[in-house]
């Protein structure tokens, strides 16, 4: 999953960062600090705002997100793409 984009494959087309955090957290069996990840996949390029948000949430509903396939393709020339989940133990 860290050099991959499988973990954007196992996601709905649309998702929310807190989905995208859970899911790598859940499968890598490591703990993420939220704000430093949600600063760190939103700067990569790799997802795209949408205009939807939640809906029939009890709290502020959270912006849904797109993977961004073409700078992912880009980004795959070096040599580790998924760069922003390296700072983390595991």
């Amino acid at each position: 999953m860290r050099y991959t984009p499988v973990a954007f494959e196992l996601l709905p087309r649309r998702f929310t960062v807190r989905q995208l955090q859970n899911l790598f957290s859940a499968v890598l069996g490591i703990s993420i600090d939220n704000r430093n990840f949600r600063k760190k996949v939103l700067s990569s390029g790799f997802v795209i705002p949408t205009d939807k948000k939640e809906t029939r949430v009890a709290h502020k509903p959270a912006r849904y997100y797109e993977f961004n396939r073409t700078a992912y393709n880009k980004a795959i020339k070096g040599r580790n793409p998924l760069k922003f989940l390296a700072n983390w133990a595991y």
